[in-house]
């Protein structure tokens, strides 16, 4: 039996809309009446950081640039203005790293409202995991970072063995772990900040990190030619655990 949305649909940011296309709605009103420029306030930013979770790629963004700092809503004056200039509004979203990115107001249809579908919790489960995962050992790239004397934008890269098969490493070999369910994962704040629990999980996945990682400080540019030469990293085995 295919999943079904639920309902009543979830609230967002304070907003309890009837249909999902009310939500988009109301996120293009947001898109189209904010100032360029500007940071935005308020419920206004509530309701965009609550709504763009609900974005296919907004945990990979936040595992990979840290938390975001400043949503706004910048012109692009490459889009055609179809009705009105407003038309050329487009969010933008910046992180703790510098770093940002332009998110389209148009829902992910494909997770949005399905709370109770087994594949979609189990891939929600996973991203938390690895946002958790990675926001613990962020102070400690960051510190190799600034020791290495490098400039510009950089990147840790993880050599030898990646990022995922340390992860499941741990949770396999160190804790012994056979359920995805016996992993806790907690939100630190309301933009997506995430922590294992309890705290001697989340110091031991620390400490395992530094232990077994090999790093290496480079450029983004010169990552960014690693992974086009070498391919992404290879998913780990979390199919394994059930």
């Amino acid at each position: 039996m295919p999943a079904k949305r639920q309902k009543p649909c979830p609230a967002l940011g304070g907003r309890q809309f009837k249909t999902y296309r009310e939500y988009e709605q109301h996120m293009n009103q947001i898109r189209r009446e904010a100032e360029p420029g500007l940071p935005l306030e308020g419920e206004c930013l509530d309701y965009a950081i609550a709504y763009l979770r609900w974005h296919e790629e907004w945990e990979d963004h936040l595992a990979n640039h840290g938390s975001p700092e400043v949503l706004t809503v910048e012109l692009n004056l490459d889009v055609p203005p179809y009705r009105d200039s407003r038309d050329q509004h487009q969010f933008w979203v910046h992180y703790e790293d510098g770093d940002s990115e332009v998110f389209s107001y148009k829902l992910d249809r494909s997770t949005f409202g399905y709370p109770n579908s087994f594949d979609l919790d189990r891939k929600r489960k996973l991203r938390d995991v690895k946002l958790a995962a990675r926001h613990i050992i962020r102070p400690l790239h960051e510190e190799l970072k600034h020791r290495s004397g490098l400039r510009g934008d950089l990147d840790v890269h993880h050599d030898k063995e990646s990022f995922q098969s340390l992860l499941f490493r741990f949770f396999w070999d160190k804790l012994r772990i056979r359920q995805l369910s016996e992993i806790n994962v907690i939100d630190l704040d309301n933009i997506g900040t995430k922590r294992f629990s309890p705290e001697q999980v989340a110091q031991g996945w620390y400490q395992f990190h530094e232990q077994e990682a090999t790093l290496i400080v480079m450029t983004k540019a010169e990552h960014q030619a690693w992974h086009s030469a070498h391919g992404k990293d290879a998913e780990a085995p979390w199919d394994m655990l059930l």
